[in-house]
């Protein structure tokens, strides 16, 4: 936990810190019932890929998104974009419920809800600034990581549950309550007035978007560090993604395992996480940031290739529980540091911009991996996955320590 207890005195932090535990806890229940919906139909390792490439693909929409965040008022917008999720959601419960749910419609209402979700990603960074002053940042940032990790480690285990009791339509039905709540919390900030720019009116507004998206493309590509950041991003998500999307064929087929089995790779995970959450500050202060960074994506691939290597549930959950560790020690440092690079105008379009073009690569990860998948043993497609995330962690050697500054903008 942070050791600023005025984090703690601030009313509008514990209210968005409720709302969106408790909507995260919900995203861990939708991930785990649509995999486990399409592999109960199909029992095809390719349609998880294509669940996977499909969801990843409608993140591509940041690029545009966050320039439209940077001229909304970012709490009503995160309202918005929730309120139409919890719609989404239970219509999915609904259509299983009645029995009308066949894959492609699944699908296409997972793609939906990942669009919508690229306008909340960065109204949600750029809020955290208005709800909390600067030297909190690092604390909110790190009480946010515990938070989503704890959240997703109580949904990964009541979600292996109510997967062995009832099945997934339950899981729809609650995650889309979870983004109801978290409506009703945002509804509850209390902030001052936001200073926006207005968009320029008339048949200047489409120059006015286009001139503002640039900017936030400007400033990542002149940006040494935040350039290479992108590429290392496109490098090591194209390599999670065999992970992401065949883990519960690698519990199924290869473990022989089920609901419990797969809901403990989920907690190992986010495991790792929550542990990293007890030393990440403590290592950012005393590691420098780009050897920290670079230590921990290539942790994560080596822990990959061994999990590879030992098709047994216990040595594959430390496994698990050392790459949740190694995440978990860069996440909360980076954001941070990405708020204090980026300027509070340009924050929205620069985030989403970065997380559209990070994300580019898991549409492409995904399809190979369920393609791979389909014609080689996945042990094989593992250890692929981890010697290249080990490969990509070492991209960041050499950016210099001067890049790490907010003026460090180079022509």
């Amino acid at each position: 936990m942070p050791d600023r207890p005025g984090l703690w005195r601030n009313r509008n932090f514990l209210v968005l810190f409720f709302g969106q535990w408790v909507s995260r806890m919900g995203d861990r229940f939708f991930t785990m019932a649509v995999f486990w919906f399409v592999f109960n139909a199909t029992h095809s390792r390719f349609d998880l890929g294509v669940v996977g490439t499909v969801g990843s693909a409608a993140a591509l929409f940041g690029l545009v998104s966050g320039t439209l965040v940077d001229r909304w008022d970012h709490r009503r917008t995160m309202m918005a974009a929730d309120g139409l999720r919890a719609l989404i959601a239970l219509g999915l419960g609904v259509l299983a419920l009645a029995g009308h749910m066949g894959v492609a419609t699944l699908i296409g209402l997972v793609a939906c809800l990942r669009l919508v979700g690229t306008v909340f990603t960065p109204a949600e960074v750029a809020l955290l600034p208005q709800v909390v002053p600067a030297d909190d940042l690092p604390a909110a940032n790190g009480a946010n990581q515990s938070a989503q990790s704890t959240a997703q480690l109580a949904g990964a285990a009541a979600g292996g549950a109510l997967l062995a009791l009832v099945g997934p339509t339950v899981l729809f039905f609650a995650n889309g309550l979870s983004f109801a709540v978290s409506v009703l919390t945002l509804g509850w900030l209390r902030l001052g007035p936001r200073r926006q720019r207005a968009a320029p009116g008339g048949t200047g507004r489409v120059r006015g978007f286009l001139r503002d998206l640039l900017a936030g493309h400007r400033l990542i590509w002149h940006h040494v560090f935040l350039r290479r950041l992108v590429f290392v991003g496109v490098v090591v998500n194209f390599a999670m993604m065999p992970l992401e999307v065949l883990d519960l064929a690698w519990v199924r087929e290869e473990l022989h395992q089920g609901s419990v089995a797969y809901a403990l790779f989920g907690m190992a995970i986010i495991a790792g996480l929550i542990a990293s959450g007890l030393v990440a500050g403590r290592l950012a202060s005393r590691v420098p940031l780009v050897t920290l960074l670079t230590l921990g994506l290539s942790s994560m691939g080596l822990f990959i290739g061994v999990l590879s290597r030992i098709p047994l549930l216990v040595p594959d959950l430390l496994m698990l529980v050392g790459l949740g560790f190694s995440a978990g020690v860069v996440n909360a440092p980076l954001l941070t540091l990405a708020q204090r690079i980026i300027p509070p105008a340009l924050m929205g379009r620069v985030v989403g911009t970065m997380q559209a073009l990070m994300g580019a690569s898991t549409p492409l990860g995904a399809l190979v991996a369920g393609a791979l998948a389909s014609a080689l043993p996945l042990g094989t497609v593992f250890l692929g996955a981890g010697v290249l995330a080990l490969l990509g962690g070492g991209l960041l050697l050499g950016v210099p320590s001067s890049a790490l500054e907010a003026s460090s903008v180079t022509g």
